[in-house]
């Protein structure tokens, strides 16, 4: 995809860790990457959109995935995948100021942001693993 690099990729089946990294040069690469990316599992469908507007950062999930950890509510928790998480790094040039969850950490050089999701917040409330970060101008 144009506007990625430094792409890698590491999967741990035995543990059920995925890693998934690159830098992109503005959001519609990053949109575009993740497209690419989901469009391999016709099963996965559109996952999260990432936009930047006026400073903030913002990542959305779509709502067919909201949708599908609605449905399966029952059979993730039965086989115990509740207790899982999700984590996500972001890295900017500007220093960030804030973010709307309170699961985010902002590092020592403001530059970054470490964010750990339970698994059980998306079936509970989907909405509230939406992120906004907003960097200083």
């Amino acid at each position: 995809v144009e506007g990625i690099s430094n792409t890698a990729f590491t999967k741990d089946y035995q543990n059920y860790v995925f890693k998934f990294s690159f830098d992109f040069i503005n959001q519609k690469a990053l949109n575009q990457a993740i497209k690419t990316l989901t469009s391999k599992n016709e099963r996965i469908g559109e996952v999260v959109s990432y936009s930047y507007s006026e400073g903030e950062f913002s990542r959305k999930f779509s709502k067919s995935l909201l949708d599908k950890f609605s449905s399966q509510s029952s059979m993730i928790t039965l086989l115990g995948l509740h207790e899982g998480t999700y984590t996500s790094v972001y890295k900017f040039e500007k220093p960030v100021l804030k973010s709307s969850s309170k699961a985010t950490t902002i590092s020592s050089s403001k530059k970054s942001t470490f964010t750990k999701h339970k698994i059980n917040d998306f079936i509970i409330d989907p909405k509230q693993s939406n992120l906004i970060i907003s960097l200083e101008q």
